[in-house]
């Protein structure tokens, strides 16, 4: 990297700029061969692990021949890293498994909570598949207290719970004073 400071400084910056993309095609070279040697590397392990029976990435998850974990401990795991969360709220959530294959069901307000619960399940020990029914929206409590007008005396079309005898009911609930029934406040 030669630089003249004689020279203009359009002159000094085209210097600049050509040793800024010698030393970048240095670097992509250099990380161009460390990629090559990985995937070589990785290659020859996979093929020596053919041949032997043995692989260049250990043995994690190569357990017992016909050994298959008890879907009660595969259920148990699921159900503990859901509650250990700090992001899901698995508070609305069923889970099932049968045969390896976990089934969440229920509700989760984001969807974002939706695919971190099949996530979370599917990295435990012993999981074959998940099946995800959960369903986006407000827990089911929820929408039943949003009907609480029903519950309170004003149904949800307009007349009051007493009948349309009652005395002093507007289709707001609130009182009107000596009128009756539901149409008397028109």
């Amino acid at each position: 990297m030669t630089r003249s400071t004689t020279g203009s400084t359009t002159d000094e910056l085209r210097d600049v700029a050509r040793d800024a993309m010698k030393l970048g095609g240095r670097c992509v070279g250099v990380a161009r061969d460390w990629f090559e040697e990985k995937r070589d590397e990785f290659k020859a392990g996979r093929a020596a692990g053919t041949a032997t029976g043995v692989t260049a990435h250990g043995y994690r998850g190569v357990g017992p021949r016909g050994y298959r974990r008890d879907d009660a401990r595969v259920r148990e795991d699921v159900c503990d890293v859901l509650t250990d969360s700090d992001t899901l709220d698995a508070s609305d959530i069923t889970v099932t498994v049968q045969d390896g294959v976990v089934r969440l069901a229920g509700t989760v307000p984001h969807r974002m909570m939706k695919r971190l619960a099949e996530d979370l399940a599917e990295d435990c020990s012993g999981v074959r598949d998940v099946e995800n029914a959960l369903r986006v929206g407000p827990p089911p409590q929820a929408a039943r207290s949003g009907m609480g007008a029903s519950a309170s005396g004003v149904s949800t079309t307009g007349a009051t719970s007493a009948g349309s005898g009652g005395v002093g009911g507007s289709a707001t609930g609130t009182p009107t004073g000596g009128s009756s029934g539901p149409t008397a406040n028109i």
